[in-house]
């Protein structure tokens, strides 16, 4: 029998840029609308409107570890991760989580609609819808320390603890109110686009994003001047907004179109658009580990997104041998994270056989040595990893001569 050996010339390839990608789906109970994420914990809380209840989710491994009871229609979640409370707005009241034990520990009696933290001051401020105000709830005592009149029919809230200001998206009265957080006044009211809802804040770039569901677009307000300095093009009714501060990217939910569009906060640009579960609505940011979480209300689940690699791998092989010669299958997986190119599992599958998987090397090169007794087409598959992006395969067809 002879042996075929092919000598490789591979084509320089240009690594990939990271791709934003669905790393994984979970399913959590009816209608998730709000989500919360605690950055310290790495646990993800999503209020579901037609369960009554949090489910709450262990970052690390996807999975949700328990189910808490909370008031009726539960929507926004905000999250205090210095003191690890979760505050939950429900229909008529705030349900108040203990992240160490995932019990409910208080309930404060104000309607609730929105919920935004401030970590430094311990102080919640929840939108009420109905009376057009938001409420400022003590986290030391959980009672409402004060009131503040807003817009028609406020929503969203954000918080900059930097410069202790909140935003609150009035949906009915096209505005965005900026209270003052020391004196819980307000300060100035901008006009944004139509039927604003949720708000997302960048506290190091002092930039407040809000989803305008009618407009389908995104203001971008300088919270040093209090001035629409862009508006962004996004996809069908942008409903919630999340911020990751770490990357400056920005993600705005769209039920419309059921997916995430992603803003780089340098250009103001959509950059990447994702497409998630049926009916996004709330979106959730983890900075340390740059997760992004969404709540995809008509379906149940939590689309878990993430910026990652988008590794290639190629093959080379000769398209034709003599039969019963052996054949050099090679190539090499090539990424813009060397920690995605070596040590990574390459399998190759020739007919219905199935070879390895191998380990690349440190330049992620693979090599395989196969029998060919008739055409056969050879196809060599990446398995899929959290942090290097989806699963990737490449095929080649050998014929006998």
């Amino acid at each position: 029998m002879g042996s075929v050996a092919l000598a490789l010339a591979l084509v320089p390839t240009t690594p990939a840029v990271p791709a934003c990608l669905v790393i994984d789906t979970i399913h959590v109970r009816n209608t998730p609308a709000g989500v919360g994420v605690n950055p310290t914990t790495n646990r993800i809380y999503v209020a579901n409107s037609d369960s009554d209840a949090v489910s709450v989710i262990d970052g690390a491994t996807d999975t949700v570890t328990a189910t808490i009871g909370v008031g009726a229609y539960p929507s926004g979640v905000g999250v205090n991760p210095t003191t690890n409370r979760v505050y939950v707005a429900n229909g008529a009241d705030v349900s108040v989580i203990d992240g160490a034990t995932d019990t409910v520990v208080a309930t404060v009696g104000v309607g609730a609609f929105g919920v935004g933290v401030n970590s430094t001051t311990n102080l919640i401020y929840v939108a009420e819808w109905d009376s057009d105000a938001v409420s400022v709830i003590d986290g030391a005592t959980d009672t409402v320390a004060a009131t503040v009149g807003v817009g028609r029919g406020p929503s969203g809230v954000g918080v900059n603890p930097t410069t202790n200001r909140i935003y609150v998206a009035n949906a009915r009265s096209r505005n965005v109110s900026v209270i003052d957080g020391v004196t819980e006044t307000l300060v100035a009211t901008v006009g944004v686009g139509r039927r604003p809802f949720g708000v997302g804040v960048n506290p190091i770039t002092n930039r407040i994003y809000v989803a305008n569901a009618e407009s389908q677009t995104v203001s971008v307000i300088d919270g040093v001047t209090d001035i629409v300095v862009a508006t962004i093009g996004v996809g069908g009714r942008p409903y919630d907004v999340g911020v990751d501060p770490a990357t400056n990217r920005i993600y705005a939910t769209n039920p419309g179109s059921n997916a995430v569009s992603v803003i780089d906060g340098a250009t103001d640009t959509v950059v990447a658009t994702v497409g998630v579960g049926r009916g996004p609505m709330g979106i959730g940011v983890n900075p340390t580990t740059n997760r992004v979480y969404v709540a995809n209300a008509d379906q149940g689940t939590v689309s878990v997104i993430a910026e990652v690699p988008d590794t290639s791998l190629s093959i080379d092989a000769p398209s034709s041998v003599r039969s019963g010669a052996r054949a050099t299958i090679s190539g090499a997986l090539s990424s813009s994270d060397p920690a995605c190119v070596s040590a990574q599992k390459v399998t190759l599958h020739k007919g219905t056989a199935t070879l390895g998987p191998k380990l690349t090397d440190v330049s992620g090169s693979y090599k395989f040595n196969v029998l060919i007794t008739k055409n056969t087409v050879v196809q060599v598959t990446y398995a899929r990893t959290r942090s290097c992006g989806p699963s990737k395969s490449a095929r080649k067809t050998i014929k006998v001569t």
